[in-house]
């Protein structure tokens, strides 16, 4: 308890992101029952994604307290250290069998092709998986490697996806890889896209065929929804299919917010309204944790109350200024009607 006092008190009002706190002190809970968790469990429990939780530790290694070993970069093992000095607070555990696990199966190193071709001889289903990507893959042009066997063994054993939901996944990820990609350097970006798919099924918890396709179901559904309020019945292309699934996909934006975003953007200048300029308000709402309808209005509406209030401000120093500038011209005047008048009396007139 002293450590996490010592932490808020002295660490966690400098951290640049408010979720390098939340993974701070959610692992040192953790790490003192013993317990070592992933980077997906850390991502699901806070609501972020993993690249940030390895954000997290890699700054509050810099900071230097805390070590972290990223050999396993799934499941990174975290000593915590005492705040403001060098000795470490605990041994480093060494024996990973011998700690506690949550929900975690380890996932070890990158495989080489004659260890998946062992893995394959003893297991059917791997082995269909792997015919059944690589015939998927040539068939839009794209060949495979001994990387998307490491991936599609992942999903399976750090995701917990079964093999058949793998499957419904590649044919899905090929099926809107086909126009998108190219020859080139296509199986980099056809597997980046399948993770992103993986992890969002990983934390949605989609454990059969039925549950991927309705999620798919649901996803094309809110793109088209998405499309109407653009003005379109079309389906979107490239760049738009691209903030599409960064506010889906990635920020985990509900579906009515962001279609109140296009509400709020169908009020500005008729040439701010498209995808890049919606993508600045959702994303403003995203980097303010505004995630539903009665949240967006709230803002709104405190905004509304900001911009008039700074409105009125403005006109009042318009109209001081024009009151000191009217008084300086009525100074001016009586000073030149008191010369005028003192001219005329020296003057004789």
């Amino acid at each position: 308890m002293d450590t996490l006092l010592k932490f808020i008190d002295e660490y966690m009002g400098d951290c640049p992101k408010s979720y390098f706190a939340l993974v701070y002190i959610y692992g040192f809970r953790k790490f003192s029952e013993g317990k070592i968790l992933s980077t997906i469990e850390y991502a699901k429990y806070l609501k972020i994604e993993t690249c940030q939780v390895e954000k997290a530790l890699k700054y509050w290694e810099e900071e230097r307290i805390i070590n972290v070993d990223f050999t396993n970069k799934d499941i990174p093992i975290i000593e915590f250290l005492p705040l403001g000095d060098s000795e470490k607070l605990v041994e480093k555990v060494e024996n990973v069998e011998n700690v506690e696990k949550v929900n975690i199966i380890p996932f070890p190193m990158q495989k080489t092709p004659l260890e998946f071709e062992e893995i394959t001889q003893n297991n059917a289903e791997i082995k269909q998986l792997f015919d059944h990507a690589i015939k998927s893959c040539e068939n839009i042009g794209i060949a495979t490697s001994n990387n998307m066997q490491n991936k599609l063994y992942k999903f399976y054993k750090l995701y917990n996806l079964p093999i058949d939901v793998i499957i419904t996944l590649v044919d899905h990820c090929v099926e809107h890889s086909k126009k998108p990609f190219v020859r080139f350097n296509g199986e980099y970006k056809l597997l980046e896209y399948m993770e992103e798919v993986a992890k969002n099924w990983c934390e949605e918890e989609i454990s059969t065929v039925e549950d991927g396709k309705n999620h798919l179901q649901l996803f094309e559904r809110n793109i088209m929804s998405i499309m109407k309020a653009y003005g379109s019945n079309k389906k979107p292309g490239k760049g738009q299919r691209k903030f599409i699934d960064t506010w889906l996909e990635d920020w985990q934006m509900p579906i009515e917010v962001i279609l109140a975003a296009w509400d709020s953007a169908s009020l500005q200048e008729k040439e701010k309204y498209n995808f890049r300029y919606v993508n600045k308000i959702i994303q403003e709402w995203h980097e303010k944790g505004i995630k539903t309808v009665a949240a967006v209005e709230e803002h709104e509406k405190n905004w509304k109350s900001t911009a008039k209030s700074k409105s009125q401000k403005s006109t009042a120093k318009r109209s001081n200024y024009a009151d000191v500038n009217r008084q300086k011209r009525d100074y001016e005047k009586i000073e030149n009607l008191e010369l005028n008048s003192e001219y005329k009396r020296l003057m004789g007139e």
